[in-house]
């Protein structure tokens, strides 16, 4: 089967007479293979699209049928196309992925759905499982997890990468600190709880002149004139035990 853009609304011969009871909106074709797993790829940058592609095709029992530049294009899709599993960013123009995300799941229940995303923070991941992904991943994921993600969905399970429950389990950010970098947020954390710039340059691989440049930074951010406010701040926010 040639790939296709989602672009074009492909639909089978005689799904157009498929309908969603009460919405009147076509239902795709039924399952061509129970063997070959049918995704369809969504990301608004073409590079990312052919790297997601090229990782997927080393995989016999995947297909990518289908790929679109944002979420109106892979909504098209979804409702013409036969699919097993949607592999989507979230940050995309006109309909934006996590938009596109509740509508498939309102129309297509039994579709799954894995988010790629280069936002790793708790409150990014708990929106996009609020929205009904079965799968996160970063966009840095190698092409053996991403396989083993979307067979893993596509027998009905979830797949969640490397650090996402941890993530989970961090507690939110304050306001404040919603500004913070990732690498800011964890040096927040190792100088709130004692660690000198030494050992926080060990512990991160960094140099201590990056540390320090990075905790004026974060006492700009945070307002603190110095390391005791720091430490005072992470408590009564509930970053830090007591």
């Amino acid at each position: 089967m040639h790939r296709r853009r989602l672009a074009a609304a492909l639909v089978a011969p005689g799904a157009g007479n498929m309908s969603v009871p009460g919405i009147g909106r076509p239902e795709p074709p039924p399952a061509l293979s129970q063997n070959m797993i049918r995704v369809a790829l969504a990301d608004d940058h073409p590079m990312a699209l052919a790297g997601l592609r090229r990782l997927l095709a080393a995989y016999d029992d995947i297909e990518v049928v289908a790929e679109s530049a944002d979420g109106e294009e892979l909504l098209g899709v979804v409702d013409s196309v036969p699919l097993d599993v949607v592999v989507t960013d979230i940050a995309m123009p006109n309909t934006d992925g996590l938009t596109a995300l509740r509508l498939i799941r309102e129309r297509h229940p039994a579709l799954r759905v894995i988010v790629l995303s280069v936002d790793d923070s708790a409150k990014a991941i708990r929106a996009v499982l609020a929205a009904g992904a079965h799968g996160y991943l970063s966009k840095d994921v190698q092409g053996s997890e991403l396989a083993m993600a979307v067979r893993t969905v596509a027998i009905s399970g979830s797949y969640f990468g490397s650090g996402v429950i941890q993530r989970l389990a961090e507690p939110d950010r304050p306001a404040l600190a919603q500004g913070l970098t990732e690498r800011q947020f964890q040096i927040l954390l190792l100088l709130a709880k004692g660690r000198s710039t030494k050992q926080i340059a060990f512990e991160m691989d960094l140099s201590g002149r990056t540390v320090e440049h990075h905790r004026r930074l974060i006492m700009e951010q945070l307002q603190v004139q110095d390391l005791a406010n720091l430490t005072l701040y992470a408590l009564r926010n509930g970053l830090i035990d007591t």
